[in-house]
């Protein structure tokens, strides 16, 4: 019989690829992968080092880098692998690069990744890993030199194990849950260069051993608990360019060496309880860009500006205790594109010399003391797309000029003693989205094609003295959310335009005087949340749609609005009660008047009976003192204050009340109308005609109430009078 042949047994080059493909198709069989890159691509018929994402040295077709992140998969964006992270990735014994950036990647890092020796970069950033990185007893990285894994769930303290790893370049840990203190050891690691700890929970203070980085180009340390201050020795990180410590607790001033650190780009120092000034070092800081040291107690004045002539973001001193006023050199920082003076103690007015500043896109003169008036020489901020310069004591009008800040899109001129019209010019920027003109004394009327602000989403010009009617234009400003009109003397009724607002949130036009029916068109305006017309003088029914759910409170002092049935709220009376008041003012008031004038005509009989006789008829006197004795106050109590519930008829004479007098005596009680002369003049003599008159087709009149300033008959009651 022939011999079988005997299989060669596998080299180790092949059982190490074998190894190889199997913990890459454990992790494509682990991981969720909804855009199907690894679906479509990872077969096990083709060789892994063909694969997306996947690369291999040239001699042994060994697995060396893998390769998920955004970047690297241009075409396919952010790839939104999910799941954990397979152990079996330890496996790849010649693995260099580990790349998972920008993924949707959870759990903890398996413990194997962190002993692979030929390991140089993990990026991981952007994921939702979490849990402890181990300690030095299982953390084996020589060959370390990029350790990224921010932006995820980490806790824990800083991986002492780092210490060892003497290639590491870039650390970055921020925005994680790392406590403890900043390590003293990252001092002895010569090759770092960034080392990135913001967003943490670090405490202590900062190590003075940092110095000694001398190689570091940024160090970011921001939005933890650390305290202390900042150390002087920073003076020897002469190649950093970025250092930040934002939002701890560092006090004490800065330290003059910060100046001779001459390659500083951005410094940023808010949020702290630095104090004193900023150090005149600063004039060497020749690259600086950006420097921020806002919300701190920092004092002094401005002199120090001047050093900052090739700053283009100079967020300098928001927010701390400056003194003194805005010199007239700051219009040599022409390359600034911010300029932010907000929350100081800044007084005096504001330079002419600002115009040279063309290049500033953003200037917050905002929260300080500055006087007079707002310069015409504005118009030579031609780049400017922002202008705070709210809550000072700015007076007189908006200049003019503003015109011509043509790219000006916020403008926030609130809590000043402006005064006069706002200038036409301003309501013509198509631009602008955002205007707060508020708590002022703006007066005069709002120009009928205010709905040329095509762009606005904010607008308040609440508390000011601005008149006349509301433009219906305002209907046209189809992207506003907030509209604020309170305050002000506006008249004439809401326009119906206003129900065309399809993207309002809130509206405020309370304390006005504005009157009519509230638009059934404001109804419909589904995104309008907080609706405020209160204390105006608004009549008719409320509607319903969003009406139904506003507040009481949002529509108090208007007297005459009326609703459905509603706690507070008037109910609109049906269609049958008006039918009812109809019937009296067509039917018995004109009857009324009639009887007056029969009662005028029958006085003149009288009266010409009177002078042929000579003398009053002794009954007469009887009549006379017949006659009850009615007060007043017993009017007004009879008819509830003349309430509109008693009310029977109204007219040109006067109107006709029902009351019930103290004696429970029903009568009928026409009130004349004061202001028509002829009524009241002739009300003395209508009254001594109609005490005489006996008819059967005529009231009978009870008696009479008169004063300088109220007169009124009291009748007999007659229910079914037509």
């Amino acid at each position: 019989m022939p011999c079988a042949t005997a299989r060669p047994a596998p080299t180790r080059q092949q059982q190490s690829n074998t190894t190889d493909l199997a913990a890459l198709l454990a992790f494509k069989a682990q991981v969720k992968d909804p855009l199907a890159i690894l679906a479509g691509n990872w077969t096990a018929t083709v060789s892994p080092c063909s694969w997306v994402g996947v690369s291999c040295d040239r001699r042994g077709q060994r697995v060396t880098g893998l390769e998920f992140d955004s970047v690297q998969l241009q075409d396919l964006g952010s790839n939104r692998l999910t799941g954990a992270i397979p152990d079996s990735i330890g496996s790849l014994s010649k693995l260099e690069s580990l790349n998972l950036e920008v993924n949707l990647l959870s759990g903890p890092i398996p413990p194997a990744i962190f002993n692979m020796s030929k390991l140089q970069a993990i990026g991981m950033t952007r994921n939702n890993l979490s849990g402890q990185i181990p300690g030095n007893e299982s953390f084996y990285l020589p060959m370390l030199e990029l350790f990224l894994l921010g932006q995820n769930h980490f806790d824990g303290p800083i991986p002492p194990g780092l210490s060892a790893c003497q290639n590491l370049a870039r650390l970055s840990l921020e925005v994680n849950n790392f406590t403890g203190p900043v390590p003293s050891w990252l001092a002895t690691m010569p090759s770092l260069t960034r080392i990135y700890l913001s967003t943490n929970g670090l405490t202590g203070e900062i190590p003075v051993e940092l110095s000694n980085c001398t190689g570091l180009h940024g160090l970011d340390l921001s939005e933890n608990k650390l305290e202390g201050r900042i150390p002087p020795e920073f003076g020897q990180l002469r190649n950093l360019g970025f250092i930040g410590l934002a939002n701890n607790r560092i006090t004490g001033p800065i330290p003059e060496s910060i100046g001779y650190l001459s390659k500083l780009t951005q410094i940023d120092f808010v949020g702290n309880g630095l104090t004193g000034s900023l150090p005149i070092s600063f004039g060497k800081l020749l690259n600086l860009r950006r420097i921020f040291v806002d919300g701190n107690q920092l004092s002094g004045n401005l002199d120090f500006l001047s050093v900052f002539l090739k700053c283009r973001s100079l967020n300098t001193i928001d927010n701390n205790r400056i003194t003194g006023s805005i010199p007239s050199t700051l219009a040599n920082l022409t390359n600034l594109l911010i300029l932010s003076l907000s929350g100081n103690q800044l007084n005096g007015t504001i330079p002419t010399s600002i115009a040279s500043m063309s290049n500033l896109q953003e200037l917050d003169f905002s929260r300080n003391s500055l006087s007079g008036i707002i310069p015409a020489e504005i118009n030579g901020l031609t780049s400017l797309v922002e202008l705070h310069l709210d809550s000072n004591r700015l007076s007189g009008s908006i200049p003019s000029s503003v015109s011509s800040l043509s790219q000006i899109q916020i403008m926030t001129l609130s809590h000043n003693l402006l005064s006069s019209a706002i200038p036409t010019s301003l309501w013509q920027n198509q631009k602008l989205t955002k205007l707060d003109l508020s708590q002022n004394f703006f007066s005069g009327s709002l120009p009928v094609d205010v709905g040329k602000l095509t762009a606005i989403t904010m607008m308040d010009i609440s508390s000011n003295q601005l008149s006349g009617g509301i433009p219906a234009s305002f209907g046209d400003l189809q992207m506003i959310t907030y509209l604020n009109l309170y305050g002000n003397l506006f008249e004439g009724s809401i326009p119906d335009s206003l129900g065309k607002l399809l993207s309002i949130e809130e509206l405020d036009l309370s304390s006005n005087a504005l009157s009519g029916i509230i638009p059934k068109s404001l109804a419909n305006l589904t995104y309008l949340a907080n609706l405020n017309i209160s204390f105006n003088k608004l009549d008719g029914q409320i509607p319903e749609g969003v009406f139904s759910n506003i507040t009481l409170k949002s529509l108090m002092g208007n007297s005459a609005l009326c609703s459905l049935p509603r706690d507070g709220i008037a109910p609109c009376q049906n269609r049958k009660h008006s039918r009812s008041k109809q019937l009296l003012l067509e039917v018995i008031l004109p009857a009324v008047v009639t009887l007056l004038i029969l009662a005028a005509c029958m006085y003149m009989l009288v009266r010409r009976k009177m002078n042929k006789q000579g003398k009053m008829s002794a009954s007469s006197d009887t009549d006379l003192l017949n006659y009850q004795l009615i007060s007043y106050h017993e009017l007004v109590r009879a008819t509830s204050n003349f309430s509109d519930d008693n009310l029977l008829g109204a007219g040109g004479f006067g109107k006709v009340f029902k009351g019930l007098l103290d004696d429970e005596s029903i009568v009928a009680i026409n009130v004349l109308n004061m202001q028509d002369e002829a009524a009241s003049n002739g009300f003395d003599t209508e009254c001594r005609a109609l005490r005489m008159a006996r008819h059967r087709n005529l009231v009978r009149i009870v008696t009479t109430c008169s004063n300088l300033d109220f007169k009124a008959l009291v009748l007999e009651y007659m229910p079914n009078a037509v």
